[in-house]
């Protein structure tokens, strides 16, 4: 009886084995009132600027063929990791991984030109299908986009004057129709929220109306447990965030940092978004 109950516990666990496609472009986009290139990371060979992230069950593994739709090399990695593979110039790559606990699992790209310009994917594990959000954030000085897309431009300017920041290639108010980022619930909810920092600064996201609970930090796992009303996101830091709202109504959430809440200096923009909780 005993080797039986063993046998099934080791049936239980077995691992989920799935494919995945993931296409890496730098393209010029319009974001509000801004022209600016961008390395998207995405399922879609036609490269829409919001790449929805890719929800795995605990145990799964996934085989990933990324293929370069750029004239010029890219170098990827996880933001767990320290090492990193080489994307050649209208290459492709094939990598395989198992997803074993609760976290973000990013892809990120290494080399300047599509880091900055924020090549990421977020592999989320372990969360229930229910009440998951998404927040992709970014930040960029847009007047640099096509020097660095075009690599002419191999380093930060000093300083560095970011004009736009976005939620999911958005900023506010045209978020405000974002699928994937607009959280609506209701009192009692467990509301998932990942967030991945794509962008080139640290951004603290402040709450109003609730606490949240900081349940995975890549970068800043001491967090981990930390109920707060704001918290930092570094730059490839992949969180998720629990909150469970008490209260009905209609609450921001913005990056604390004011330049972040406006977009070509104009205020309120940038990174803003909302939570709707119904009673």
């Amino acid at each position: 009886m005993r080797f039986r109950f063993l046998l099934l516990l080791q049936l239980s666990i077995v691992t989920q084995v799935f494919s995945l496609t993931l296409y890496m472009k730098t393209d010029s986009y319009q974001i509000g009132t801004v022209n600016t290139f961008r390395s998207v990371l995405s399922q879609q060979p036609s490269m829409e600027l919001q790449a929805a992230p890719f929800y795995v069950d605990l145990n799964t593994s996934l085989t990933i063929d990324i293929i370069n739709l750029d004239t010029i090399a890219h170098e990827l990695q996880w933001n767990d990791f320290a090492s990193g593979m080489v994307l050649s110039p209208l290459g492709s790559v094939t990598l395989t991984r198992t997803f074993d606990q609760q976290k973000v699992y990013a892809l990120v790209a290494s080399d300047f030109s599509a880091k900055t310009l924020g090549g990421s994917f977020a592999i989320i594990a372990g969360l229930p299908a229910a009440h998951r959000y998404y927040w992709n954030l970014y930040d960029l000085q847009t007047n640099i986009s096509a020097p660095i897309a075009n690599q002419s431009l191999q380093d930060f300017p000093n300083p560095y004057r970011p004009n736009l920041f976005t939620i999911n290639g958005y900023d506010y108010p045209l978020n405000m129709n974002d699928s994937l980022g607009i959280v609506n619930g209701q009192v009692g909810d467990s509301i998932y929220i990942t967030v991945l920092n794509a962008g080139n600064m640290t951004h603290t996201l402040h709450f109003h109306g609730f606490h949240f609970k900081i349940l995975s930090s890549t970068k800043n796992p001491f967090q981990v447990g930390w109920q707060k009303d704001s918290a930092p996101v570094l730059p490839q830091d992949g969180m998720i965030l629990l909150i469970v709202p008490d209260k009905a109504g209609s609450y921001p959430v913005h990056d604390h940092n004011l330049t972040a809440v406006t977009t070509a200096g104009g205020y309120s923009g940038g990174m803003m978004t909302m939570l709707n909780i119904a009673p």
